[in-house]
């Protein structure tokens, strides 16, 4: 499914506004503007502040903005972002999607026992063996009485 920018840009110059107008306006710049009229991806910033510029144009030109956010993240799924948040040509990937979930998960799995052996093998050690238990004593407190008058 293609990004719907043509129906912001009819709805844009419907109301009589240039990328300028829409600039001036809403501080989006009119690179970014073009950039989402037109679905060019490697020309807007990462995911979350396209969403963000998609919810604020929509609302600007009166339309509801959840048909075109739902547009951009599906576009999206396919980009690749960089981590300056710019978008990189999709590479093609003779990996199943399914791979890229148990990497995430085997590195938090290592980074938890990397953890769990750190502790065990140089903080603990620093307990002293002969405070292992803790004893409780019961304090007797006694008041001295008051005298009757």
């Amino acid at each position: 499914m293609a990004f719907p920018g043509d129906e912001l840009r009819a709805r844009r110059l419907e109301a009589g506004l240039t990328r300028e107008d829409v600039y001036r306006k809403l501080h989006v710049p009119a690179d970014f503007v073009q950039a989402l009229e037109e679905g060019a991806w490697e020309h807007l910033p990462s995911p979350i502040y396209t969403v963000g510029f998609t919810r604020t144009y929509c609302a600007f030109l009166g339309l509801y903005p959840e048909p075109y956010v739902d547009a951009v993240l599906l576009a999206g799924k396919h980009v690749r972002w960089n981590q300056r948040g710019l978008a990189m040509a999709e590479e093609s990937s003779d990996r199943p999607a399914w791979v890229a979930d148990v990497v995430m998960w085997a590195t938090i799995l290592a980074v938890g026992v990397l953890g769990w052996v750190t502790y065990t093998a140089i903080v603990r050690p620093e307990a002293s063996q002969g405070s292992a238990r803790v004893q409780a004593e019961t304090l007797d407190l006694r008041f001295p009485m008051q005298r009757e008058r």
